[in-house]
């Protein structure tokens, strides 16, 4: 089974959702999703995805950074979830 963990600007992200399923190849697939508010203090915050799994040795990791380019104009939104990295779309 994998383990999939988050980082952002090098600390780990506690809260976050992962779920596994059949995969569509067989066997069995984890995916993960981090939720947040966020505000112009992020702009420039750098995420981490960290996925590990016992078949391998090293952990597959993908990195993004957080552009904020204005202000929401609907700022009751709920939290937005984060993409995910092009490897992890299956």
């Amino acid at each position: 089974m994998s383990r999939i963990s988050w980082k952002r600007n090098g600390f780990f992200i506690r809260d976050h959702k992962e779920e596994t399923m059949s995969s569509v190849y067989g066997g069995i697939a984890t995916r993960s999703r981090i939720s947040l508010l966020v505000t112009s203090s992020d702009d420039k915050s750098q995420f981490t995805c960290l996925a590990k799994s016992d078949e391998f040795k090293t952990a597959v990791t993908d990195s993004f950074t957080l552009r904020i380019r204005r202000k929401c104009s609907n700022c009751k939104r709920p939290r937005q979830s984060l993409p995910r990295p092009d490897w992890m779309h299956y």
